[in-house]
């Protein structure tokens, strides 16, 4: 008998039947601590206060809030903005075009965990100014669907509410209180990605990341829904499907739609020795899925931001001093560097970087904790750095192109 038909005709309807109980009984609420909450106030002056969940994706405070920057704060340095090339990265070419459209010439993506965010306020139909907790603001505009997304706030007193993009005025972010839960918990697992494993709080598909999100996919026997909460392991197959182990011991080969083939759009896992790691598809072996302690670190737990200082060595051997804006324009530890190593997308916090070194074509990162990464710059997520601007403690400001730089050091 083949594994799609382990859970076949009446099978399917049971399994179905029976998913939301398996979210039930004592113990079935997770805690809301790594919540993304707040107030959001409208246009109308009504005000939500509740956990938030953001465009029906980002719940939790280490999700990234995602746009581009519509200011650079060293424009003369930034290079033209290229013409499209081929990639085998589709979401980095989705993210080039529509970086395009914001508006002509340099431009950086912007991305932030909702923990380092202190407030964000519509400014447009698309565009908005975010301020972080250190203090500082950027303008960002289009790029990725955070900007313009529906705002779903579970509100103590008024329940569920959707709160369309156009009626947003302002979003303050605020700790949820002591005590809070929701429904179901965060999903958490370790990823085989063949050469790497990884654990931690899991979003599937760049989406599901709750025991109440459902995986969906084609059986021999018809379309499936499936909570996560119910699912304990996903394998790869093929290209094209996945063999999935539940809970109760059933399992069954799904095909039909991303969340089991190769449209998946990546599985990102927030491991806690790196930041963000995405693992596309065709890196994808194995998920095991295990319930967590808790959903993820509070907003009180994530630190205070700090301007980058440090000392960069170029290539005939000259340091120079002071603060750093790393490609440009990122100048704070909750900024991220972003590169590709074996395949896999990271998203590490400055925080955790203690210095960066050149080697041919590929850029060694060495953090905080020792550990080394090997960057391939001609697969790095936003293409090779333009270069690094150091302002020394007595004024002044130096461009170093990439080229030149052989070493940037951190200090904490």
């Amino acid at each position: 008998m083949s594994l799609g038909r382990l859970v076949s005709g009446c099978g399917l309807v049971a399994l179905l039947a029976a998913a939301p109980a398996l979210q039930a009984g004592p113990g079935a609420d997770g805690s809301a601590q790594g919540r993304i909450h707040g107030t959001v106030t409208t246009h109308a002056g009504s005000r939500y206060t509740g956990l938030i969940r953001w465009g029906g994706q980002e719940a939790f405070w280490d999700d990234l809030f995602q746009s581009a920057k519509l200011d650079l704060p060293f424009p003369a340095y930034a290079e033209p903005v290229e013409e499209p090339v081929e990639s085998d990265w589709w979401w980095q070419e989705i993210g080039r075009r529509l970086l395009r459209e914001v508006k002509p010439g340099p431009r950086r993506v912007f991305a932030a965990r909702f923990g380092d965010i202190a407030r964000l306020e519509v400014v447009g139909g698309n565009a908005a100014v975010v301020t972080m907790r250190s203090g500082t603001s950027c303008r960002v505009s289009g790029y990725a669907d955070d900007v313009g997304a529906t705002l779903t706030v579970t509100d103590e007193t008024e329940g569920e509410t959707a709160i369309e993009w156009g009626r947003v005025d302002v979003v303050e972010l605020s700790p949820a209180p002591a005590g809070a839960v929701f429904a179901g918990h965060r999903l958490h697992g370790t990823v085989d990605a063949g050469s790497r494993r990884f654990t931690g709080f899991i979003q599937w598909d760049e989406d599901e990341g709750l025991s109440t999100d459902r995986l969906d996919g084609d059986s021999e026997d018809g379309r499936v829904s499936i909570p996560f909460g119910a699912v304990a392991a996903i394998e790869q197959r093929s290209a094209t499907s996945a063999r999935v182990e539940l809970a109760d011991g059933r399992a069954l080969v799904l095909d039909g739609t991303n969340d089991v083939n190769a449209e998946n759009r990546g599985i990102l896992v927030e491991d806690p020795r790196y930041g963000r790691v995405r693992v596309p598809w065709r890196c994808f072996r194995r998920i095991e899925l295990a319930r967590p302690d808790g959903s993820g670190p509070g907003y009180a737990e994530f630190p205070k931001p700090v301007r980058l200082q440090g000392a960069v060595t170029t290539t005939d051997g000259a340091a120079h001093v002071g603060r750093i804006h790393w490609d440009l324009d990122a100048s704070e530890s909750w900024e991220l560097l972003e590169g590709v190593s074996d395949g896999l997308q990271f998203s590490i916090p400055f925080a955790r970087v203690s210095s960066l070194e050149r080697d041919g074509s590929a850029t060694i990162v060495t953090l905080t904790d020792g550990e080394q990464l090997r960057f391939d710059d001609a697969e790095a997520a936003a293409g090779r750095p333009v270069g690094v601007v150091v302002e020394p403690d007595g004024g002044g400001e130096a461009f170093l192109p990439w080229p030149r730089v052989r070493r940037i050091d951190l200090a904490w």
